[in-house]
């Protein structure tokens, strides 16, 4: 009997020290990941939840992806550029399409930093997608003259934001008005595609008070432009935000601290600058404040997260996210610049065509190289249907401004469409016609039956 009840006892003895370590492990495996887990403050961070390792806890956040970029390790210490452009993957580029809007949608780009940015992230914006600007400038509160940036008398720091981008503006309006028709706000880790900013911008009329960005929904009624997903200015809204909201404390804060982009949000608002649609004729996002996989993989962005009440628009994931003609994206670290560079700029899918060049429109009187088709303006998209054009269109290859309902929408469809036709073969069928005028009368003449009804009807007449 007692040696029952000892065996009974040591069998509950070794049951509650087995439930008592399976408890406590559990307890000290969560401390452990609960410790990994939080930001500097011992908050709960969310920003290894995404494939590039960041999802910003507050829709203004700065500096915070600095600090994952250093805790893990990675960086960009070098500039890089390619010097394959003689190759003949590159030789049709210098007559493309961007080419020509270049020239004619000239864009100033301010890129805001800080002299600590400068050497890790300002330099490699300047080595990739800042070189496609007209114009490109990095706002700092020091002089660089290597990079080169502009030093504004304003100091740094998150609470200064908004002092900056007021005295950034100033800037720019004092010294490059004219000189630009649109101009853009970017973070030194935003990336641009700017010939698809471009292609946007180009139906619009900078002497108009508009500006184009990633909308959100709170605090300003009509919207406001996202930060971090850079906005664009139109030379008028420039204009009205230095002379008219700045200079006027009912229309614009002139306090130093602030949010920067809730704050010119307002101010735009309050000067008649209209916040304007950005999504393409699908109705996907071309600005982005996050990297491509926090939008293109369903559940990277917690369904808690901020983005979800103040995005302006329905928010999509996956592949409908983002539109083929996407303009930037946000959270971007140094190496990842290079792999967007490479990605877009290098990788040559073989046997589609490698470049865009400006189309013509053609109808039964118009040819290649006459005074009407000279012109970039005058050549948007194919329309291989007369009909088309000219239901479309004002008669003169031009389409009608201001219509973006529904033929504004088919006609960016078959814009993006046909925008893949290269010119020069336009301008081959063009020459043959040239070359031998009314051809397929002149091969029904020649065709065999034809031949043979001359003969009878040359022996009808002998008889």
């Amino acid at each position: 009997m007692m040696r029952r009840m000892l065996t009974v006892a040591i069998a509950r003895r070794n049951v509650f020290v087995f439930v008592s370590g399976l408890i406590l492990g559990f307890l000290s495996a969560s401390i452990v990941l609960l410790i990994l887990s939080s930001d500097d403050n011992g908050r709960p961070s969310r920003s290894r939840t995404a494939v590039t390792g960041f999802v910003p806890d507050s829709p203004h956040s700065h500096g915070e992806h600095d600090r994952l970029m250093d805790a893990e390790g990675r960086g960009q210490e070098e500039a890089q550029r390619w010097d394959d452009f003689e190759d003949e993957s590159h030789q049709s580029e210098a007559q493309t399409v961007a080419s020509k809007l270049k020239e004619n949608v000239r864009l100033l780009c301010w890129v805001m930093t800080s002299p600590s940015s400068v050497q890790t992230k300002a330099r490699h914006v300047n080595a990739t997608w800042g070189q496609r600007c007209n114009i490109l400038i990095f706002m700092s509160s020091t002089a660089d003259s290597e990079l080169p940036a502009v030093g504004l008398n304003v100091p740094e720091g998150h609470d200064n934001l908004w002092a900056k981008t007021k005295a950034a503006f100033r800037y720019v309006y004092k010294n490059h008005l004219t000189d630009a028709d649109w101009f853009l706000k970017a973070d030194d880790d935003t990336y641009a595609v700017v010939e698809n900013l471009r292609y946007l911008l180009k139906d619009f009329n900078p002497g108009d008070p508009v500006y184009f960005g990633r909308r959100f929904r709170p605090y300003v009624s009509q919207g406001y432009m996202s930060g971090g997903a850079g906005y664009v200015l139109s030379r008028e809204a420039l204009k009205r935000f230095v002379t008219v909201a700045l200079r006027s404390a009912n229309l614009c804060s002139q306090e130093v601290a602030g949010t920067e982009d809730v704050e010119i949000g307002l101010c735009l608002q309050n000067c008649g600058v209209r916040a304007m649609d950005s999504r393409d004729s699908f109705g996907r996002e071309r600005f982005h404040p996050f990297p491509p996989d926090m939008h293109l993989i369903p559940g990277a962005v917690p369904k808690d997260n901020w983005f979800w009440q103040y995005n302006f628009y329905p928010i999509r994931e996956g592949p409908d996210c983002c539109s083929d003609f996407a303009v930037t994206f946000h959270y971007i670290p140094p190496q990842l610049m290079y792999v967007f560079e490479y990605l877009i700029y290098h990788v040559r899918p073989y046997g589609l065509l490698s470049s865009l060049v400006l189309p013509v429109p053609i109808d039964n009187e118009q040819d290649v190289g006459s005074p009407r088709s000279s012109s970039w303006m005058h050549m948007d998209p194919v329309m291989l249907s007369p009909s088309f054009s000219r239901l479309h269109t004002n008669g003169h290859g031009r389409y009608l401004p201001g219509n973006r309902s529904v033929v504004g929408k088919a006609r960016d469809d078959v814009r993006d469409t046909f925008r893949l036709f290269n010119v020069s073969v336009l301008e081959a069928v063009v020459r043959k016609r040239r070359q031998f005028g009314n051809w397929t009368e002149r091969l029904r003449s020649d065709s065999i039956p034809s031949k043979r009804r001359r003969v009878a009807e040359d022996a009808k007449t002998r008889s």
